[in-house]
């Protein structure tokens, strides 16, 4: 239900309402990078910079080698600066 719920969120442009949703996801199913991932991207529409680097640490323990969270670690790194 809440990945449904996020999901819709996420087509409503409701991002406080999403990150809600995926942040349940990730205490339900903490194994699931994709939910943090989600999850980041909720917090960065909200310019919550600081949180969505933690999501994106916790995705990337999960997939330590995917390319693509370590590119997106390191955006956001320099976009907070």
């Amino acid at each position: 239900a809440y990945r449904i719920l996020g999901s819709a969120c996420y087509r409503a442009r409701e991002w406080r309402n999403m990150e809600v949703a995926y942040n349940r996801l990730t205490i339900i199913r903490s194994d699931n990078a994709d939910y943090y991932l989600y999850k980041a991207h909720a917090q960065i529409q909200q310019n919550k910079l600081k949180e969505a680097l933690a999501s994106y640490e916790a995705a990337q323990t999960l997939r330590p080698d995917d390319a693509n969270i370590r590119s997106n670690i390191n955006a956001l790194k320099v976009r907070s600066n």
